[in-house]
């Protein structure tokens, strides 16, 4: 099982460096759980495991695409998100830096 970081951004906005952000580890297995999110537009990633600082960056999580999930009042979404290479994650930490 992949240890991954979810990492979900609030935002209408096509780009992944809005306001209002939430991680969430997800230990040894492959899912994340949001729970009680406003209704909205957000924007999700997956990420290996990393510093979850980088993820309160908005010119770090800028740099990625992100997919675009609407959430409404009372509703259980289950998404599937690709994973975000961890050799491109590296590269923009060295910019960074």
């Amino acid at each position: 099982m992949t240890m991954l970081m979810a990492v979900l951004v609030q935002s209408s906005e096509p780009s992944f460096a809005g306001q209002g952000v939430s991680v969430q580890g997800t230990g040894a297995g492959d899912s994340a759980t949001f729970k009680n999110l406003a209704p909205g537009e957000y924007r999700i990633a997956a990420f290996p495991k990393m510093d979850p600082n980088y993820a309160q960056v908005a010119e770090f999580r800028s740099r990625f695409n992100a997919q675009k999930i609407g959430a409404r009042e009372g509703s259980n979404e289950t998404v599937a998100v690709d994973l975000i290479p961890k050799s491109a994650i590296e590269a923009e930490v060295a910019k960074l830096q």
